[in-house]
């Protein structure tokens, strides 16, 4: 939990120095609400802060302490001003620096930390600061601020004791009313230095007899192993908050990371079908453009034709123009069904169709009366949407739609006037091919056949069959 104090005035800076030991480390972080590198370092002083409860951190911002601020001389945020307290209300500053420094930030905690604990108060009289340090060492490494460690170390007398004062105070602050430790308490007369009273350097107080129990009812063997037992739990906890820890930023990283990937795969895919869309409107245009200059000149040829007297080339010519008006008409269109224009195109090509050889006319019919239902049949290829899906696209060099329509003159019309338009290949149209060549599919946009057209369809075979037979 961060220690962090907000102060917003010079007289709460006094108080809250006032409030330290001579000699206690200070730390001000001077910040703005607008500062980016201010956001940026704030995690980082709060955990250390809490890191380090005998430094006492401070921030003064600059729209909540104007005046903090300016007393502090700030030209560039963050700053942060450490010192150590000098007597009353009052610090003596030993440095300063500006900046997101993180390195800096944990030194200078560290430097302050160390002077907080050299010039800590003895929470007891008697014996020095040094003679407890190993077993103020030993319940920091356990956890405990150095304080709190200081003050458990002072009353409870050894590391025993200071384990059940600060089991019956978690906050390591005495109880309302509690009176300070006597004289030598916990601190030994004149042991070996290690603040035990007993000499024998291990922090333990002996109560009795080896094996005679104490005060306690424990016998100074049984009492250490107790004491190593705790401090070993301790540090096994503590080491399993940091796994924990660790597991959930590398979990977080990582998953920070999947998103990224996500999104970047995201965005590339979209821009992916957006060029592909734009290709694919590009090569649309320009077949419409093509074809429509084709139909202009195949009908200027027709007129020539026409006015020569040319009967057979007026017929290949009408074909020709057919089929170009019927793909003409499917991009003029948009997608859209007209029935009357698709009764008047299948007429016109099943009248030019007619003309031709009975067997292919026929075969020709038939055959694009079965790509017609087999791509309207509900039953074909699933239902809904997807009824007849499959059948509704086929390739322009199927060997068998070639040799039975596309190659059978008129066949391309009555296709195309079946409700069948052509799909040409980007790819043809860049490289210059142009025509039929350029044609890469076909594909059903019609609206379903009725009984009625199906019938027709189907009349109109058997008329060109009989036609051609009667020649």
């Amino acid at each position: 939990m961060s220690a962090v104090r907000e102060v917003t005035s010079m007289q709460e800076l006094e108080a809250a120095v006032g409030s330290c030991h001579d000699g206690q480390g200070l730390i001000i972080c001077c910040s703005a609400s607008w500062c980016g590198p201010c956001k940026a370092i704030k995690p980082e002083f709060e955990a250390l802060s809490a890191r380090h409860p005998d430094v006492l951190c401070l921030r003064a911002m600059d729209d909540t302490g104007p005046d903090v601020v300016a007393a502090m001389k700030i030209r560039g945020f963050p700053t942060f001003i450490a010192g150590t307290k000098s007597g009353g209300a009052t610090f003596t500053e030993t440095h300063r620096f500006s900046g997101a420094d993180r390195s800096k930030l944990e030194s200078t905690f560290a430097s302050l930390a160390a002077a907080s604990a050299a010039s800590a108060p003895d929470p007891f009289s008697g014996a020095g600061r040094e003679r407890l340090f190993p077993n103020v060492q030993a319940l920091v490494d356990m956890g405990f601020g150095v304080e709190a460690a200081s003050l458990a170390i002072g009353y409870g007398g050894s590391l025993e004791g200071a384990l059940d004062w600060l089991e019956a105070r978690p906050d390591g602050k005495p109880l309302p009313g509690e009176a300070a430790p006597d004289a030598g308490d916990g601190a030994g007369g004149d042991g070996d230095g290690d603040g035990d009273g007993d000499g024998d350097g291990d922090g333990y107080e002996d109560d009795g007899a080896e094996g005679g129990g104490g005060a306690s009812g424990l016998s100074l063997a049984e009492r250490k192993a107790r004491v190593q037992r705790l401090i070993a739990e301790k540090k096994a906890a503590k080491a399993a908050e940091e796994k924990e820890a660790a597991k959930a930023r590398e979990l977080a990283r990582r998953e920070a990371g999947q998103r990224a990937a996500e999104a970047e795969a995201a965005r590339a895919a979209a821009a992916k079908e957006v060029e592909r869309r734009e290709r694919q409107r590009d090569a649309q245009a320009a077949a419409k453009r093509k074809l429509i200059a084709r139909l202009q000149v195949v009908q200027d040829q027709l007129e020539r034709a026409k006015a020569s007297g040319h009967a057979d080339k007026v017929a290949e010519l009408e074909a020709k123009i057919a089929a170009l008006q019927g793909g003409h008409e499917h991009h003029a269109a948009s997608g859209r069904f007209d029935p009357a224009a698709w009764q008047a195109r299948l007429e016109r090509a099943m009248g030019v169709l007619s003309k031709l050889d009975g067997e292919r006319g026929r075969t020709a019919m038939a055959t694009v009366k079965a790509l017609v239902s087999n791509a309207m049949d509900p039953a074909k290829g699933g239902a809904g949407e997807e009824a007849g899906a499959k059948f509704r696209r086929v390739k322009a060099d199927k060997p068998a739609l070639r040799s039975r329509v596309t190659d059978v003159p008129g066949g391309r019309p009555l296709l195309m006037a079946a409700g069948w338009a052509a799909e040409f290949s980007a790819e043809a149209e860049a490289a210059g091919v142009s025509g039929a060549a350029a044609v890469d599919a076909f594909v059903f946009g019609g609206a379903p056949l009725t009984a009625e057209q199906a019938a027709r369809l189907g009349r109109a075979a058997i008329e060109a069959i009989d036609a051609a037979l009667a020649k």
